[in-house]
């Protein structure tokens, strides 16, 4: 099994037809086929069933889509950085939480952008869990934290935005009128790993956010 069985598999499973994965890959439909005969052999599974109406994934399918799309992600990204290893230039990759300071991290990038027009972002939206997973496996380079994530195993800088829960009632509702308890607020961190390092377009984000954050910190003193 190599990557280019998997981005094969990813074409098919993407189109969910050989055909036009065939096409979309530039080789031809016996080639592809092949190709996937030999990766279900290599893995003693059945990966798509072949219907009427298209393919399908099968179970495995759909847990080797997953892995394979986390292996294509991050070749990718190691290649970027391999070829620009002192350059602040390349993707940087944020998964989020589903939270207001993504807002605050959007303006980042979007100022850093116009100061290092080569560096891209990729941010991801993902659940509090998935998003410290994916930084232990080095395939985002920071994460969006919400309470009551842990983070002991990262650093951390802490955004000024806090998260607020609550329910949606009608306004005559009896619960309409009991305050917010404090439990209910989420503190919201950027996080990142210990034990990878920084590319120098992670390194120049990371510093965007400082500044940042800094700025804003300034603003509420006056």
């Amino acid at each position: 099994m190599d990557i280019r069985e998997l981005r094969t598999f990813i074409a098919v499973a993407k189109t969910g037809n050989i055909t036009r994965a065939a096409e979309e890959l530039r080789i031809s439909q016996p080639a592809l086929s092949r190709q996937i005969i030999k990766l279900e052999n290599e893995l003693g599974c059945k990966l798509l069933e072949r219907g009427g109406h298209g393919i399908s994934l099968t179970n495995a399918g759909h847990l080797l889509l997953n892995r394979a799309r986390e292996l294509s992600d991050l070749l990718d990204k190691t290649e970027t950085e391999l070829k620009t290893p002192d350059v602040a230039s390349g993707e940087v990759s944020i998964a989020c939480s589903e939270t207001r300071a993504t807002l605050a991290i959007a303006r980042i990038a979007k100022r850093l952008s116009r100061t290092h027009p080569n560096i891209r972002f990729k941010f991801r939206s993902e659940s509090s869990d998935d998003v410290t997973e994916y930084l232990s496996r080095g395939i985002v380079d920071f994460g969006i934290a919400v309470d009551p994530a842990r983070t002991d195993d990262y650093h951390a800088l802490k955004l000024p935005d806090t998260d607020r829960w609550g329910a949606l009632v009608p306004a005559d509702d009896d619960l309409a009128f009991i305050p917010l308890a404090p439990s209910l607020t989420s503190h919201v961190a950027l996080i990142w790993s210990r034990s990878h390092r920084l590319s120098p377009a992670g390194q120049a984000f990371l510093d965007a956010a400082a500044a940042y954050l800094d700025e804003d910190r300034e603003q509420a003193l006056q």
